[in-house]
C-alpha cells in the first residue's frame, strides 16, 4: 500500500507518496512477488503525477527496486517516529525529474502511519 504524504517545507503543489510496510507470506518470499507489487505500484503512481516515493527497510532489498538509501542525505528527514532509527534505512526514489532536485523538508504522513509498531524492523 502506498499512502500519500507531504514534505513540510517543500512545495506544497507536489505529490509524495510513502510505501507503508509491504509483507509477503514466507513461501512467496523468493518468487519475486514483492517485486512485481512495487513495480505495477510505481506505474500505477507515476501515472497519477507523485513525484517521490519513500520507504523506511531493508536497503540491501529497496535498491534493486530503484529506492537510494539515506534519504535524509538529500534533505529529507524522515516522519518523527523514525527519528531514532537507522538512517540508511530511509530511503527515497524520484519518480520525475523534479523530484530529483535536492530540497529540505520533514516527510509528514498521516496520524495512522504514525504507530511505531508499523516500523519495526
Amino acid at each position: 500500500m502506498f499512502a500519500s504524504a507531504k514534505v513540510e517545507g517543500w512545495h506544497q503543489s507536489d505529490h509524495v507518496s510513502i510505501l507503508a510496510p509491504l509483507a509477503v507470506i514466507p513461501e512467496y518470499r523468493n518468487s519475486e512477488v514483492d517485486k512485481l507489487l512495487m513495480e505495477e505500484g510505481i506505474k500505477k503512481l507515476k501515472q497519477m503525477g507523485t513525484e517521490m516515493v519513500f520507504v523506511f527497510g531493508d536497503p540491501e532489498h529497496y535498491k534493486k527496486l530503484g529506492f537510494v538509501p539515506e534519504a535524509e542525505s538529500f534533505g529529507f528527514a524522515p516522519p518523527p517516529v523514525l527519528a531514532d532509527q537507522r538512517r540508511e534505512k530511509w530511503m527515497v526514489q524520484a519518480l520525475t525529474l523534479k523530484g530529483l532536485s535536492k530540497n529540505v523538508g520533514t516527510l509528514v504522513t498521516s496520524e495512522f502511519m504514525n504507530k511505531n509498531e508499523f516500523w519495526q524492523l
